[in-house]
């Protein structure tokens, strides 16, 4: 075999290693990572991937020929050297792949650690050693070589997925909604849920100058919980908790339509998607569901109990489906994927990760208030969730000028201000209705604000109920988890807590053992 074909092979072979972590996602349809996509992949997320790895390869192949055939002893030892650090971003992967699917935990920092420390130990070795260097370079090109079989069969596998799935993205298919049983009206219960919603923040260290009208008026006509703290500090973790009425511990996506949750208490992980639920819960009563969310596939694991769902993905995944996809959108996500294999590049290209994101997280937050509002409206729901990616990072409101932005100096304030006004629009939408007096309102958060630039963590949400009628504001000063929250609408669905004093001697009845979270 030639000097150019192994020196061909070994490209080839290097580049589809450097797109190892993309691959395994696209060539396992039950990957975690579909939990959190809109859709399944298609056409172009295949077809990119593809030439992003052929182009690669070509850019790999063209600087070790130029260098073999030019002769110049720099630009051999060059090549050399980056065919040696580019091996970084596959054994990141690796690290990545084995030790820690979530990308989060101890787990990880400890592989992390340990790989760059070997790694940069035989790059040292590499460079110290005059008469090791050639041979571990040496070593690490047959490796690769050997290696070279698999980016064959990887493509040819990725050929023949952009050709099966040529006509479009496949949609991962939502639950068919439950049918309308149009049977009871009334009672109603809005449950509007900011993720990332702080107590301290918004209430009770509110800083001077932060004006918040809608959410103090409607703390003025509620029972507002002072100490209410909720499931977990993780959205993955406390929306399962807050729609099952049961702490969550640990989560694991499964697959595009299932989340395996062990609950406090049990040893053994279950499906979030057959446990008895708040929805269920209101449909055995005779109540029609409605649900607009974000962050879980909320239709496709409990839509079964939902007569309307609507949800959007989130954007803290490197996804490349976000927004309309186009062949050089794939391509840019899917290289930027495997560039941050790099330590310390995510850094460098971070301010334009951040405008992305705002941008998407701004669209996130228009589709979910454009159907939320249409929901809120319905009477015919008797139960609805709304589930806000506000005021959660990205920040993408501008407070100067009153507008939604993507300014990279927005703060967490701005996006309370822009929480503020959704609630007023939705309470505008429900008494042009006819729907507010006559409706149960209840504010809440799934986790507080984790990383204020001042350090201080209050562990406490809002917890604001409105009950039918309410004018005039109480206080609840008791701690509690909010992941009494099922049961407390299940009593105002049974027509067992009517008033403020209803709802604070259900609270107290059912408080106890409900503990503050970790995290």
């Amino acid at each position: 075999m030639s000097k150019t074909t192994k020196d061909g092979l070994v490209a080839l072979s290097l580049a589809n290693l450097c797109f190892m972590g993309a691959w395994v996602v696209l060539l396992n349809p039950r990957h975690y990572t579909y939990y959190h996509w809109k859709y399944h992949p298609g056409f172009l997320e295949y077809a990119a991937l593809l030439i992003d790895v052929l182009l690669l390869a070509a850019l790999f192949w063209g600087a070790a020929t130029l260098a073999r055939r030019t002769g110049n002893r720099i630009l051999v030892w060059a090549v050399r050297w980056a065919f040696l650090l580019s091996l970084i971003i596959p054994l990141n992967d690796l690290r990545q792949q084995l030790f820690d699917p979530l990308a989060r935990g101890r787990k990880s920092l400890v592989a992390a650690l340990v790989l760059f420390s070997v790694f940069g130990l035989v790059v040292l070795a590499a460079a110290a050693l005059k008469k090791w260097r050639l041979k571990i370079i040496r070593t690490a090109y047959v490796a690769v070589l050997i290696l070279s079989p698999f980016a064959v069969v990887t493509l040819l596998q990725g050929a023949w997925l952009t050709y099966k799935y040529r006509d479009n993205a496949a949609h991962a298919a939502d639950a068919p909604p439950a049918p309308r049983l149009n049977q009871k009206d009334a009672p109603r219960v809005v449950w509007i849920v900011f993720d990332e919603l702080d107590q301290r923040v918004a209430f009770t260290g509110r800083a001077a100058g932060l004006e918040l009208p809608e959410l103090d008026r409607l703390r003025g006509q509620s029972l507002f919980a002072t100490n209410a703290y909720p499931p977990s500090n993780q959205t993955l973790l406390s929306m399962p908790s807050l729609v099952t009425g049961k702490v969550a511990l640990t989560a694991m996506p499964e697959r595009p339509d299932e989340l395996m949750i062990r609950y406090k208490g049990e040893q053994e992980s279950v499906p979030f998607s057959a446990q008895p639920n708040v929805f269920a819960d209101a449909r055995a009563a005779g109540f029609d569901t409605a649900l607009v969310g974000w962050y879980h596939p909320y239709c496709r694991v409990v839509g079964k109990s939902l007569t309307s769902c609507f949800w959007e993905p989130t954007v803290d995944e490197i996804s490349p489906l976000r927004g309309q996809p186009t062949l050089l959108k794939s391509m840019s996500n899917w290289a930027a994927r495997s560039l941050f294999r790099i330590p310390g590049t995510f850094r460098i290209f971070q301010p334009w990760y951040d405008s992305d994101r705002a941008e998407d997280h701004t669209l996130e937050q228009q589709h979910v208030m454009e159907r939320a509002t249409g929901v809120a409206r319905d009477k015919g729901f008797g139960l609805t969730l709304l589930h806000f990616p506000v005021p959660h990072h990205p920040f993408i409101y501008d407070r100067s000028r009153g507008a939604l932005s993507s300014r990279p100096d927005n703060t967490y304030e701005g996006n309370l201000v822009l929480t503020d006004r959704v609630l007023g629009e939705l309470r505008r939408e429900m008494e042009a209705a006819g729907l507010w007096e006559g409706t149960t309102v209840i504010v809440s958060s799934d986790h507080w604000w984790r990383s204020p630039p001042d350090g201080k963590i209050d562990r406490r949400v809002p917890f604001i109920v409105k009950l039918p009628g309410q004018q005039a504001g109480t206080t609840y000063d008791e701690e509690f988890n909010t992941v009494l929250t099922r049961g407390l609408i299940r009593a105002i669905l049974g027509g067992d807590v009517t008033s403020p004093e209803d709802a604070a001697a259900w609270l107290d009845r059912n408080r106890p053992g409900a503990e503050r979270p970790g995290g």
